[in-house]
């Protein structure tokens, strides 16, 4: 029915959210690191958006049917 053809697509956006999370964050770090740049602004800032897309997506994936 609807939620089976919903929970595939779900799962992907998921897994999205969370990998756009993790290169945020090394990207952000690294970026900052090499541009001897990182402010602690900065680098909270880069934490906090990392932190929400990987809540996002791990409430966005469906949890699993028993």
């Amino acid at each position: 029915g609807y939620n089976m053809r919903h929970e595939n697509r779900r799962k992907e956006l998921g897994k999205m959210l969370i990998d756009v999370g993790k290169y945020f964050l090394t990207a952000g770090i690294l970026g900052g690191f090499f541009a001897d740049k990182l402010t602690a602004a900065m680098g909270a800032g880069v934490l906090i958006i990392a932190v929400i897309s990987a809540i996002a997506g791990f409430y966005i994936i469906p949890a699993r049917k028993e």
